[in-house]
């Protein structure tokens, strides 16, 4: 599964960059996309916080798709035109060793929900 990392801002505020760490690619290809913002005042490590801040005090950042879609089709938030978009890649790590009908079974039913369901927010509307 890969999934693109987006630049949104709250459309009410749409300051400071927020820079969230998604890990050392995404950290090279940004600053060499983003020079100007490669040294963000404030920045998070874990997403869904750099999210929740964003909403909450305003600003931008990067995020997955699939999580800030619903934010982006109320108008909360909005992408920021003409900025770079980054790959995103998600694994699955298992023990060969371990391999089962039931674990084969758990594969299956993760691609249906992935290919079924494109819209991952969080639900949560700090305007209410």
């Amino acid at each position: 599964l890969e999934e693109k990392l987006v630049l949104v801002r709250l459309a009410a505020s749409p300051d400071p960059y927020v820079y969230i760490d998604w890990g050392p690619d995404f950290r090279r290809q940004h600053d060499a996309a983003l020079p100007e913002k490669a040294k963000a005042a404030l920045s998070f490590n874990l997403g869904p916080l750099g999210l929740q801040y964003i909403l909450e005090n305003g600003g931008s950042g990067y995020f997955r798709t699939r999580v800030v879609q619903s934010y982006l089709e109320s108008g909360v938030l909005e992408l920021v035109p003409r900025a770079p978009e980054f790959s995103y890649p998600t694994y699955l790590v298992y023990s060969r060793d371990r391999d089962s009908a039931t674990l084969q079974r758990a594969f299956d039913l993760l691609r249906e929900v992935i290919q079924s369901d494109d819209d991952w927010s969080q639900r949560w509307n700090p305007l209410t």
